[in-house]
């Protein structure tokens, strides 16, 4: 595969969660990754916050605004063009190394999974 990128970390993160809902064997593996990728994961919702509390319109105490509600939340920008493009600069920064775990595929049985989820997780961390 090649160099990892933020935007894999964050793909393969959403994987391991998924990953950790379902019934398997392979819940050792799993764990241990969510383990490894935690701080980076951390990270990148640092540097999030970053871009939000410098592109962000602010309220009367200087909080980042936002609209909507629950999952149609959404900030508002001061310069949502340059938003996008801070966080897309973001994305595209190789990641951190990260010490995977392998899992043998046979470690999830029958559990039936979602291979759209699970597939940023091939051939790193799920292998044959």
């Amino acid at each position: 595969m090649d160099k990892l990128k933020n935007k894999d970390l964050i793909l393969m993160n959403e994987a391991l969660m998924y990953l950790s809902s379902k019934q398997t064997s392979a819940w050792f593996g799993v764990s241990k990754n969510i383990r490894a990728i935690k701080p980076h994961i951390e990270e990148i919702n640092a540097s999030k916050e970053d871009i939000i509390a410098n592109l962000s319109q602010k309220d009367s105490e200087g909080k980042p605004m936002y609209v909507g509600e629950g999952q149609e939340r959404r900030v508002v920008w001061t310069d949502e063009a340059e938003a996008d493009k801070v966080w897309k600069e973001l994305m595209e920064i190789p990641a951190a190394k990260v010490k995977w775990t392998s899992i043998s595929e046979a470690k999830f049985g029958d559990v039936e999974l979602d291979s759209f989820v699970v597939e940023s997780l091939m051939d790193v961390v799920i292998v044959d």
